[in-house]
């Protein structure tokens, strides 16, 4: 398992490393977390409150809560990318932006998304990079599929909510693919990525 980093820094965000500590996650986190309107899209299990020590996860090799640079304590998301083999450097990414600070506009919000596409590709060295959204959640699932991620599956009737069985469509993007997306950035732009 690879340590989680120090915090990291984009353009207009900052990455604070995020683990459990004695007295669990931080509030603006379980704040986010508990927010139904987060956990309808973000998550298949039942919709009740969570205690403070349990966003989602299994062992993370990257994890943290996504602030605006200048303005400390602003979080505005979570992110963690998980490893289910190490041997096929497979990550699961599980991304929750705060739909009342996440009116943070389309380029802000590429921002992020690049940034962690990027960290899981170059530093942690994955192969592929996976997202599940739900059946429904189409503003998601078109929101990645811009960002290069295919449409790889779909589990039908895997997630109950209110009344209605919804399924759950597997992304994700191979390390090809992101490679190929940055040679087509630098060519449009003319700036090599570092």
């Amino acid at each position: 398992m690879i340590p989680n980093p120090a915090t990291l820094v984009s353009l207009c965000y900052v990455y604070h490393p995020c683990t459990p500590g004695v007295h669990g996650y931080p509030a603006e986190l379980h704040e986010l977390w508990n927010d139904l309107r987060i956990r309808r899209v973000a998550d298949n299990d039942y919709l009740v409150t969570h205690r403070k020590s349990s966003p989602p996860a299994q062992d993370p090799i990257f994890s943290a809560t996504i602030q605006e640079r200048f303005v400390r304590e602003h979080v505005v998301g979570y992110c963690n990318i998980s490893v289910g083999s190490a041997k096929n450097r497979d990550g699961t990414l599980v991304l929750l932006l705060h739909p009342s600070r996440s009116g943070v506009e389309e380029e802000r919000r590429t921002e992020i998304m690049d940034f962690i596409i990027d960290y899981a590709f170059k530093s942690l060295a994955l192969h592929r990079l996976s997202y599940i959204v739900y059946d429904g959640d189409e503003k998601t699932a078109t929101w990645f599929q811009k960002h290069g991620f295919v449409t790889e599956g779909r589990k039908r009737k895997a997630n109950w909510i209110d009344g209605k069985w919804y399924d759950e469509i597997s992304l994700g993007i191979l390390e090809e693919e992101w490679s190929a997306m940055q040679a087509r950035k630098q060519e449009t732009t003319g700036k090599k990525d570092v």
